[in-house]
């Protein structure tokens, strides 16, 4: 038996081999006692390659941050203040605003259906999801200037509990919304009226409103909940500087600072799994993409290497996952005549930074605009936008 001691034997059929191999051909019949090398199986985000015979199978995931793009809603400038969330089955939710209405588009039934949530005018708008697929939306009415909310249950197509939230005054832009472990909204917005950061949350029944900060009025502002602890974390922009806090109802730490210079067009907070903050920002100073941290205790910010310069990194999102690899979506605005504009991604895996452009265009296009990104259950990427050709709505997902 030592002719197969390598696993490297050429079973032939012809006529010839068989008065050699005589009764041990039967012996080796279906090959089950002749084997190759061990099987090698890659998978890459677009399918299975397997090289090698029939022995031990090894597969390795290749993940090559593809995406596929698609224009969801084309109709009443309707991708402004886009705001994304994927539950628990993967179906995708994104509200967004048609100027004169916001609107809700999703996935759930198999293919897009959009919807109006509430028709008056729209100026900022932004949604959270619960731990029951329940959607959580609040958005500044430019109407009658207060903020609002709205509520739609998991397995429902109505939205309900729609509810003013602040009416003291010229109240709801930049609004940020969160939820906590009770299934309670907590949202931080400006107070155009008397210049100030405000929270409100109605995880004692009804609204409770406050003064988070008095110290100016809020360009933009970030979210974010401990799901332990219920702790709220926000972060906010008060003229050059990126202020951040903690705290419940009624009682909020001293404003720390994060970093300055940063510009408008969204900041974005996120916890990782051991409840540090992360946020993704503009920085106007250096007009790059940023990232700053308080993970070692102190904030450190860092300029996110191969970004781009000039005016890239407006409208950011964030996004985490459960090994605390990050994800930034982000618009490449164009730097002079004749550049092109972008939905970018940055992400953080491994140790390191690395840049991925989803779609890109002409200077006028401005793809990219009111990005939001959400992970599903598999961690890929969910990325609602707007182009702004039309203002309108466009999705994509990670392959």
């Amino acid at each position: 038996m030592s002719l197969f001691k390598n696993k490297k034997v050429s079973i032939l059929l012809g006529l010839a081999m068989i008065p050699f191999l005589g009764a041990g051909l039967m012996l080796f019949s279906g090959c089950n006692a002749v084997t190759s090398d061990d099987t090698t199986t890659t998978t890459t985000n677009g399918g299975t390659t397997t090289t090698g015979g029939t022995g031990t199978t090894t597969t390795t995931t290749v993940r090559t941050y593809d995406f596929t793009v698609s224009e969801i809603h084309d109709s009443g400038a309707s991708g402004q203040y886009s705001s994304i969330a994927v539950d628990s089955n993967n179906k995708v939710h994104i509200v967004h605003s048609a100027s004169t209405s916001l609107l809700y588009t999703t996935n759930v039934s198999g293919s897009w259906v959009t919807t109006t949530i509430v028709s008056v005018g729209i100026g900022d708008a932004a949604m959270a999801i619960d731990g029951s697929n329940g959607l959580h939306v609040a958005y500044y009415d430019t109407t009658n200037l207060y903020l609002k909310y709205a509520y739609k249950a998991d397995g429902t197509s109505t939205w309900t509990n729609k509810e003013t939230v602040d009416s003291s005054g010229s109240v709801g832009y930049a609004n940020s919304i969160a939820v906590d472990s009770n299934g309670k909204a907590h949202i931080v917005y400006r107070d155009l009226t008397n210049s100030d950061v405000k929270y409100a949350t109605n995880a004692s029944g009804g609204w409770v409103t406050e003064v988070a900060d008095a110290s100016g009025s809020p360009s933009t502002t970030s979210i974010a909940i401990d799901q332990a602890t219920n702790n709220v974390y926000i972060a906010y922009q008060i003229g050059a500087n990126l202020y951040y806090r903690t705290g419940t109802a009624g009682s909020w730490s001293s404003a720390g600072t994060a970093d300055s210079g940063v510009v408008f067009r969204s900041i974005s907070l996120k916890l990782d799994s051991s409840n540090k903050a992360h946020i993704s920002y503009y920085n106007s100073v250096d007009s790059e993409l940023k990232h700053t941290t308080n993970a070692t205790g102190a904030w450190v910010d860092e300029v996110v290497p191969g970004a781009g310069i000039g005016s890239d990194g407006g409208y950011t999102s964030l996004a985490i996952d459960s090994s605390n690899n990050l994800f930034i979506s982000y618009h490449k605005d164009y730097t002079s005549s004749g550049l092109s504009t972008a939905l970018k991604v940055a992400y953080y895996v491994g140790g390191s930074w690395s840049i991925k452009e989803v779609k890109s265009g002409s200077e006028t296009a401005n793809i990219g605009m009111y990005s939001s990104i959400a992970l599903d259950t598999n961690g890929n990427m969910h990325i609602s936008f707007e182009e702004g050709n039309g203002s309108d709505l466009w999705y994509a997902v990670e392959e």
